[in-house]
């Protein structure tokens, strides 16, 4: 009879381990199934923020080409080139004609203004001028400040490239 409850204990403890193993490995498994679960969750979520900053750059940039195709449409619309007429006119008006000044006068401006047209800066570019004559369209723009306005408010760039031509 001891012998009988010896095995009956024995054989208890086996089937005691034998589930506690078993409540081990669902444990294991459970928790490597949760951890494929987070994985997955994270890899998702990565992949999610990761279309949302391609999303972002893709609309960022086409913002930008927008932006710069109307700044082109503008620059080379018919209300910008009457505006750079009306400078080039008011600087012609400005300019005192040095006497080494020839036909066929021609150079670049490069002007920098602020709203309202203050000039801030002028710069010649090429200019088949001799110093005189250099100097003498500096001054002329710098007389001509405060440059005239555009026709249309948005049209307004603070660095302009004029090409001075006086009529003779």
């Amino acid at each position: 009879m001891q012998r009988q409850q010896q095995e009956q204990a024995q054989e208890q403890a086996a089937r005691e381990a034998q589930a506690r193993r078993q409540a081990e490995q669902q444990a294991e498994q459970q928790r490597k199934a949760e951890a494929r679960r987070k994985a997955q969750l994270a890899a998702q979520q990565a992949a999610q923020a990761q279309a949302r900053a391609q999303a972002a750059r893709v609309a960022d940039l086409q913002n930008s080409l927008e932006a710069e195709e109307k700044a082109d449409a503008a620059r080379n619309s018919p209300a910008m080139a009457s505006w750079q007429q009306m400078i080039r006119a008011r600087i012609e008006r400005a300019w005192i004609r040095p006497p080494s000044a020839h036909a066929g006068l021609d150079c670049f401006i490069d002007v920098t203004q602020v709203p309202g047209g203050t000039v801030t800066a002028v710069h010649l570019g090429n200019c088949n001028g001799d110093g005189a004559v250099r100097q003498s369209i500096e001054d002329a723009v710098s007389r001509a400040s405060p440059l005239p306005p555009p026709p249309d408010p948005s049209l307004f760039v603070r660095d302009l490239e004029i090409e001075f031509k006086p009529s003779e």
